[in-house]
C-alpha cells in the first residue's frame, strides 16, 4: 500500500512555523516597519476588495469542484490502478486535483503572504489526520480547525495587540502540539489494551 503524500511531511515543519511565528508576535511591542511583518505574514486585516472578490470566486469554485469530484479524486490519490480499473481518468482526476490545489494556493496568497499560506494549508490537515482517520472526518477537523484559528485570531488581535499572522500560525502550532498529545495518548491506551 503506498504511503499518503500527507504522512511523508516533515515532523519539523510545524516547529519551524512556530518558531518564526513566535519572533514576529512581539515584533508590534519593538516598532518594526510595517513592511517587515507584512512580507513575513502579509496583512490578513487589510486585504483589498478586489483580492477578497478573487479570493472568493476560486473558493467557490474549488469547494464546487471538490464536492462533485471528491470521491473520485480521493480514490486516484490512494489508489490510481483501481481508479484505471473501473474506468474513471486518471490523468484528468490527477491533473484536475493539481488545477484546485493551484488554485487554493493562488487565493490564499492573495489574502495573505507566503508563510501565513504556507501553514494554512499544511497544519488543518495535519492537525485532522492527528484526530481521525476517515477523510469526511479530516475535512470536517480542518475547516473547523482553520476557523477557530482564524477567530481566535482576530479575538487575540482585538484585545492583546498582536500581530494577526504570526497570531494565527501560534494557534496551529497550539493545535497541532495538543493534537499530537493526543494522538500519543490514544495510542498509548490501544496498546495497553491490545497486551
Amino acid at each position: 500500500m503506498r504511503t499518503p503524500a500527507c504522512a511523508k511531511t516533515p515532523s519539523w515543519a510545524p516547529y519551524s512555523r512556530a518558531c518564526s511565528a513566535w519572533g514576529w508576535f512581539y515584533t508590534p511591542r519593538l516598532k518594526p516597519t510595517s513592511t517587515s511583518i507584512t512580507s513575513g505574514f502579509g496583512n490578513m486585516l487589510g486585504v483589498q476588495s478586489v483580492d477578497l472578490w478573487t479570493s472568493s470566486i476560486i473558493g467557490v469554485f474549488v469547494s464546487v469542484a471538490s464536492l462533485i469530484t471528491w470521491k473520485d479524486l480521493l480514490l486516484n490519490a490512494f489508489d490510481p490502478a483501481q481508479t484505471r480499473a473501473i474506468g474513471l481518468p486518471t490523468k484528468l482526476l490527477h491533473y484536475g486535483l493539481l488545477v484546485i490545489l493551484s488554485l487554493t494556493i493562488f487565493a490564499t496568497l492573495k489574502a495573505v503572504s507566503l508563510i501565513l499560506a504556507i501553514g494554512l494549508l499544511i497544519a488543518p490537515g495535519t492537525i485532522a489526520f492527528l484526530i481521525t482517520w476517515q477523510f469526511r472526518h479530516m475535512l470536517v477537523v480542518a475547516v473547523i480547525v482553520s476557523t477557530f484559528s482564524l477567530v481566535t485570531d482576530v479575538y487575540l488581535y482585538f484585545w492583546i495587540g498582536s500581530d494577526p499572522g504570526p497570531t494565527v500560525i501560534l494557534t496551529l502550532t497550539t493545535l497541532f502540539i495538543v493534537a499530537f498529545v493526543f494522538r500519543m495518548i490514544r495510542n498509548k491506551n490501544r496498546e495497553a489494551q491490545s497486551i
